[in-house]
């Protein structure tokens, strides 16, 4: 292990009391923007874990958590990122890995959407046979580029396990995603583009029970960009999305997540506090989300 690779490790740090229980909650936070910038992106989504902790802890938890744990704990490192992207997402990687191996119940982080890559790489070489990939954006992030980023992390990964992953986009723009990006993948991939129209959320929930019932063997992972949200809500993101998905719809979707897919896991990725207005509106909705995932 080299020295870089030893300071990532002995940086990892808790942020709440830490509790190796079965009713612990691990926060895993990949505070870092450089997968972002890559993409030409504006920088400022690295603050986004302790803004979003920072709301979440002002909230008056229900006496039925009382029993429940919280840790938060850091696994990227964007010093050697910007020294070599590709190893520290393999570091990075690992890093989560040994949190899995705790068998907490999590929720991811980030950062930029390229920390979606690690998290899934860590879950397939954990226990996940198959993973099937729910990812709720604007962007299909499965861009064609060589250099990795934020917006190449599904491409990726299923370039790497086209047996193992299956995906379901949600929310995608038709003018935010080129042809290229949104060319076939080495793995089975649907595509559902957000509409104004009122059946849209009908069109979604057929196609999110028809992905789950096909993969009942896989586990679930829920990725949510928030870019995917209607600026009204969301507009401290890396991309501001003109037309998104509205609050009640994401809201909606993210219920029907919970019931149909009990066992999943969330990732939360590209809100940017820097762009925040001093309502802390996004940071805010965020943890109600969190709060919302873990109440059900």
């Amino acid at each position: 292990m080299g020295k870089m690779e030893q300071r990532e490790l002995t940086r990892i740090k808790c942020l709440f009391d830490q509790k190796n229980s079965s009713n612990s909650v691990c926060f895993i936070t990949s505070s870092s923007d450089t997968g972002v910038t890559r993409n030409f992106g504006r920088y400022g989504a690295r603050f986004a874990p302790q803004a979003i902790l920072n709301e979440f802890k002002k909230m008056i938890f229900p006496t039925s958590w009382k029993s429940r744990s919280f840790s938060a704990i850091e696994v990227a490192n964007t010093d050697y990122e910007k020294e070599n992207f590709q190893q520290a997402q393999l570091t990075e990687a690992e890093n989560i890995l040994n949190l899995l191996k705790r068998d907490h119940s999590f929720i991811h982080l980030g950062g930029g959407h390229d920390h979606v890559y690690p998290m899934l790489k860590a879950m397939l070489s954990n226990q996940a046979k198959k993973i099937a990939i729910i990812n709720i954006d604007a962007h299909a992030d499965t861009r064609v580029d060589e250099e990795f980023h934020s917006g190449t992390p599904f491409r990726q990964i299923s370039n790497e396990h086209p047996d193992r992953v299956h995906i379901l986009q949600i929310g995608l723009q038709h003018f935010a995603n080129s042809s290229s990006t949104l060319s076939d993948l080495k793995c089975q991939q649907e595509q559902i583009f957000y509409s104004k129209h009122q059946n849209w959320i009908k069109t979604v929930e057929q196609a999110l029970t028809q992905f789950l019932v096909r993969h009942m063997d896989a586990m679930v992972f829920i990725s949510l960009d928030v870019d995917a949200i209607e600026s009204s809500v969301m507009s401290a993101v890396s991309a501001v999305n003109p037309q998104g998905i509205d609050q009640n719809q994401i809201e909606f979707v993210l219920s029907m997540l919970r019931h149909h897919a009990p066992q999943g896991h969330l990732g939360i990725y590209e809100y940017n506090p820097l762009y925040e207005d001093l309502s802390n509106k996004g940071a805010k909705f965020i943890a109600k989300i969190i709060y919302d995932w873990l109440n059900d």
